[in-house]
């Protein structure tokens, strides 16, 4: 059943998905109960849904209850629930509501560094999230230290030539030109461009 919900929202048949994760959430509570945590994923696929129709309370209250249950069942600082904030925090920002998508995407990436360390891989998503909602909410001072510890992440994982650098270099250069540091902009769009040029030689050579 959850596969084939997967398929709708793939397909962008949202209505036909979100029938399907209810009763496959209808069924799990009949045959868990109602406080059980294998209910988790449904309540997350139907947040997931409402989120890709824009109806953002909806796809709040959804996350809200999924993160209920594994604070319920596994505590606060548990990989489960910082996925949850993340989720939570990305909604918010879909939402503008910047303050409290920071709130939880800080939240999030808190408990994976504390569980994980800061140099697990699975952090730079919560990193680019984060940096991303500080530029949307125009706290630029916050938003540059963000992106640049999050430039560093990529560049010890991916190295300083990596491709994955080019969109954290641009919204770094976003940032500093609206902060009016014009000249550091420039250091990092010339970097850009440089990089950007290294990635398009493969392929042109082809």
């Amino acid at each position: 059943m959850w596969q084939l919900g997967d398929l709708y929202s793939q397909r962008q048949q949202y209505a036909e998905a979100a029938k399907l994760f209810q009763r496959q959430l209808a069924l799990i509570q009949e045959l868990y109960g109602a406080q059980s945590v294998e209910q988790t994923a449904a309540w997350s696929s139907l947040a997931h849904v409402a989120l890709q129709q824009n109806d953002f309370v909806l796809a709040q209250s959804y996350n809200q209850q999924a993160m209920e249950l594994d604070e319920r069942t596994f505590g606060k600082k548990n990989l489960k629930v910082a996925k949850d904030l993340e989720d939570m925090g990305y909604t918010y920002m879909r939402q503008k509501s910047y303050e409290k998508a920071a709130d939880c995407t800080e939240q999030a990436l808190a408990i994976k560094e504390e569980l994980k360390g800061r140099d697990n891989p699975a952090n730079e998503m919560t990193l680019t999230q984060l940096a991303q909602t500080y530029a949307s909410g125009k706290q630029f001072e916050k938003a540059e230290s963000a992106y640049r510890r999050l430039l560093a992440f990529q560049e010890k994982q991916h190295g300083a030539t990596g491709p994955m650098l080019l969109g954290t270099l641009r919204g770094l250069e976003q940032v500093l030109v609206s902060l009016g540091k014009n000249e550091e902009a420039q250091q990092v769009r010339d970097r850009e461009a440089a990089l950007q040029a290294a990635v398009l030689k493969p392929v042109a050579a082809k």
